[in-house]
């Protein structure tokens, strides 16, 4: 699975990361570098937001679909997901 920062500037493999829920904003290391992938208003919206990439990861519905980010992609009978962190108005909590 990719993991799509919510600007856009970062994508990395969800296997080489480690996501940080850190208050407002999670965080991804891979190696010695860290990226922001994303900025809420509440420590709540993040937290809901680490939960959402979790239940995509592991196929459930989450509630956040394609029209908002996650994006389900076929080729040759292999599906890889990618999970773009939502805007902090599409976060529900």
């Amino acid at each position: 699975m990719r993991l799509i920062s919510q600007n856009g500037n970062v994508d990395i493999p969800y296997d080489k990361a480690i996501l940080l829920h850190a208050q407002d904003y999670v965080m991804a290391r891979v190696g010695d570098k860290e990226y922001l992938m994303g900025e809420y208003s509440s420590m709540e919206k993040s937290y809901r937001v680490m939960v959402m990439l979790r239940d995509c990861y592991l196929g459930k519905d989450c509630g956040y679909h394609t029209e908002h980010g996650v994006c389900y992609h076929s080729r040759n009978d292999f599906e890889t997901k990618s999970f773009k962190f939502p805007d902090d108005s599409e976060v529900e909590v």
